[in-house]
Protein backbone atom coordinates (compact mmCIF):
# COMPACT_ATOMS: atom_id res chain seq x y z
CA UNK A 1 0.00 0.00 0.00
CA UNK A 2 2.59 2.42 0.65
CA UNK A 3 4.82 1.53 -2.21
CA UNK A 4 2.16 2.16 -4.40
CA UNK A 5 1.13 5.38 -2.87
CA UNK A 6 5.07 6.99 -2.91
CA UNK A 7 4.99 5.32 -6.73
CA UNK A 8 1.99 7.17 -7.34
CA UNK A 9 3.01 9.84 -5.82
CA UNK A 10 7.11 9.67 -7.94
CA UNK A 11 5.28 9.67 -10.92
CA UNK A 12 3.16 12.85 -10.20
CA UNK A 13 6.09 14.58 -10.14
CA UNK A 14 7.81 13.42 -13.00
CA UNK A 15 4.56 14.29 -15.06
CA UNK A 16 4.83 17.96 -14.35
CA UNK A 17 8.56 18.42 -15.91
CA UNK A 18 8.69 19.39 -19.63
CA UNK A 19 11.77 18.93 -22.19
CA UNK A 20 12.76 22.48 -20.47
CA UNK A 21 13.49 21.06 -17.21
CA UNK A 22 15.13 18.16 -18.18
CA UNK A 23 17.61 19.79 -20.69
CA UNK A 24 18.56 22.01 -17.24
CA UNK A 25 19.15 18.34 -15.33
CA UNK A 26 20.93 16.92 -17.79
CA UNK A 27 22.93 20.20 -18.59
CA UNK A 28 23.55 20.36 -14.35
CA UNK A 29 24.35 17.00 -14.73
CA UNK A 30 27.07 17.22 -17.15
CA UNK A 31 28.65 19.81 -14.87
CA UNK A 32 28.44 17.77 -11.83
CA UNK A 33 30.35 14.99 -13.85
CA UNK A 34 33.14 17.10 -15.01
CA UNK A 35 33.12 18.40 -11.61
CA UNK A 36 34.00 14.99 -10.32
CA UNK A 37 35.91 13.92 -13.30
CA UNK A 38 37.95 17.22 -11.80
CA UNK A 39 38.07 16.15 -8.45
CA UNK A 40 40.13 12.43 -9.03
CA UNK A 41 42.86 14.82 -11.34
CA UNK A 42 44.69 17.89 -11.22
CA UNK A 43 42.56 21.14 -10.77
CA UNK A 44 43.78 22.89 -14.59
CA UNK A 45 41.90 25.20 -16.89
CA UNK A 46 38.95 24.32 -14.56
CA UNK A 47 36.29 26.33 -16.30
CA UNK A 48 36.96 24.28 -19.85
CA UNK A 49 37.06 21.16 -18.40
CA UNK A 50 33.86 21.49 -16.31
CA UNK A 51 31.29 23.29 -18.93
CA UNK A 52 32.24 22.17 -22.34
CA UNK A 53 33.27 24.86 -25.27
CA UNK A 54 31.48 22.89 -27.53
CA UNK A 55 27.99 24.28 -26.02
CA UNK A 56 26.71 27.42 -27.70
CA UNK A 57 28.43 30.91 -26.10
CA UNK A 58 24.02 31.60 -24.24
CA UNK A 59 24.39 27.57 -22.65
CA UNK A 60 27.70 28.52 -21.70
CA UNK A 61 26.80 31.47 -20.62
CA UNK A 62 23.88 30.64 -18.31
CA UNK A 63 25.75 27.43 -17.05
CA UNK A 64 28.15 29.76 -15.97
CA UNK A 65 25.99 31.70 -13.97
CA UNK A 66 23.77 28.84 -12.56
CA UNK A 67 27.15 27.51 -11.70
CA UNK A 68 28.41 30.76 -9.74
CA UNK A 69 24.68 30.60 -7.97
CA UNK A 70 25.50 27.07 -6.53
CA UNK A 71 29.03 27.35 -5.25
CA UNK A 72 27.87 30.42 -3.40
CA UNK A 73 24.86 28.96 -1.94
CA UNK A 74 26.10 26.02 -0.90
CA UNK A 75 29.33 27.50 1.03
CA UNK A 76 31.74 24.63 1.27
CA UNK A 77 34.00 27.65 2.43
CA UNK A 78 33.70 30.90 3.12
CA UNK A 79 37.29 31.97 1.28
CA UNK A 80 35.94 30.47 -2.15
CA UNK A 81 32.76 33.02 -1.86
CA UNK A 82 36.26 35.65 -1.69
CA UNK A 83 37.34 34.82 -4.83
CA UNK A 84 36.94 37.24 -7.28
CA UNK A 85 36.90 34.82 -10.60
CA UNK A 86 34.58 32.06 -11.15
CA UNK A 87 37.41 29.73 -12.12
CA UNK A 88 38.99 30.60 -8.74
CA UNK A 89 35.61 30.00 -7.11
CA UNK A 90 35.36 26.19 -8.52
CA UNK A 91 38.96 25.66 -8.24
CA UNK A 92 38.66 26.50 -4.35
CA UNK A 93 35.13 24.65 -4.58
CA UNK A 94 36.72 21.43 -6.32
CA UNK A 95 39.93 21.29 -3.56
CA UNK A 96 37.47 21.61 -0.20
CA UNK A 97 35.41 19.00 -1.71
CA UNK A 98 38.67 17.03 -2.37
CA UNK A 99 38.70 16.79 1.14
CA UNK A 100 35.50 14.98 2.15
CA UNK A 101 34.17 11.93 2.35
CA UNK A 102 32.80 10.09 -0.86
CA UNK A 103 29.50 10.16 0.37
CA UNK A 104 29.97 13.51 0.94
CA UNK A 105 31.19 14.33 -2.25
CA UNK A 106 27.98 12.52 -3.98
CA UNK A 107 25.58 14.54 -1.54
CA UNK A 108 27.08 18.19 -2.42
CA UNK A 109 27.49 17.09 -6.36
CA UNK A 110 23.79 16.19 -6.17
CA UNK A 111 22.97 19.70 -4.31
CA UNK A 112 24.64 21.55 -6.66
CA UNK A 113 23.13 20.00 -9.71
CA UNK A 114 20.12 20.57 -8.32
CA UNK A 115 20.67 24.51 -7.45
CA UNK A 116 22.56 24.75 -11.20
CA UNK A 117 19.24 22.84 -12.58
CA UNK A 118 16.58 25.47 -10.89
CA UNK A 119 18.32 28.06 -11.89
CA UNK A 120 18.97 27.15 -15.40
CA UNK A 121 14.95 26.39 -15.29
CA UNK A 122 13.91 29.98 -13.79
CA UNK A 123 13.04 28.26 -10.32
CA UNK A 124 9.62 27.06 -12.09
CA UNK A 125 9.24 24.01 -9.45
CA UNK A 126 9.93 24.25 -5.57
CA UNK A 127 13.43 23.15 -4.86
CA UNK A 128 12.54 19.53 -3.60
CA UNK A 129 10.84 19.12 -7.07
CA UNK A 130 14.25 19.91 -8.56
CA UNK A 131 16.44 17.18 -6.03
CA UNK A 132 14.02 14.47 -6.80
CA UNK A 133 14.28 14.66 -10.65
CA UNK A 134 18.03 15.13 -10.16
CA UNK A 135 18.69 12.22 -8.20
CA UNK A 136 15.95 10.15 -10.37
CA UNK A 137 18.38 11.07 -13.46
CA UNK A 138 21.62 10.42 -11.36
CA UNK A 139 20.20 6.81 -10.84
CA UNK A 140 18.55 5.78 -13.97
CA UNK A 141 22.23 6.41 -15.40
CA UNK A 142 24.04 4.27 -12.63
Amino acid sequence: MFCNKFGNKIRDVYKKFDNAVKESVETSIAITANLKQLLNGNIVNVLTMVIPGTWDDEVINKAKQALEFAVDKLQLTNKCLEKPTLAEKIACFAFELKGQSPLMQQAVLHKLASLMASQLDGNRFSRSDYDSYVQGIYSANK
